[in-house]
């Protein structure tokens, strides 16, 4: 999964993907948010080592692009031309991603955080709740998705 922040939140409708072993549901929900991806396009890095220990923080509101997608351990998804748009006011997050040869994702959340967690509540496409560790700046917020199996999933998430 993608929250794309993310891991991708299971869709309603769509098509499933497979990527490098991992199933994902991809989909176009475009009545969730009408957000423009002016996101430049970023392909993951595969990194030796494990990745840097979540650090917690303040949520900063803003327009947010994934800039950087780091995946640390072996065995995980690898994302070519990833595009990523997210949109935060208080406790509420819009996002768009576009990857290569999967559907536009769009949805809507509200999130929570406690300590390292960022945990969000889908509003849109459907009702689904997800958690990650994250480290928020002035500037950053960047998830940590553990996909299991020693592999970390790191997106970096650059205010605009």
């Amino acid at each position: 999964m993608s929250v794309i922040l993310h891991l991708k939140l299971a869709c309603v409708v769509g098509s499933l993907v497979v990527i490098a072993g991992f199933a994902l549901l991809a989909c176009d929900h475009g009545g969730c948010n009408g957000l423009a991806n002016d996101a430049p396009a970023v392909d993951s890095t595969a990194k030796s080592g494990t990745a840097p220990t979540p650090q917690g923080g303040t949520v900063v509101d803003g327009t947010y692009f994934l800039t950087t997608l780091n995946e640390y351990g072996s065995g995980g998804p690898t994302a070519l031309g990833r595009r990523s748009t997210m949109v935060i006011q208080g406790s509420d997050m819009q996002h768009v991603t576009d990857e290569q040869g999967i559907a536009t994702d769009r949805g809507s959340n509200t999130f929570t955080t406690s300590a390292t967690t960022f945990t969000t509540n889908a509003t849109c496409p459907t009702d689904a709740t997800a958690t990650s560790s994250y480290t928020a700046t002035a500037t950053t917020l960047t998830f940590y998705f553990d996909l299991g199996a020693g592999h970390t999933s790191e997106q970096i998430n650059t205010r605009q």
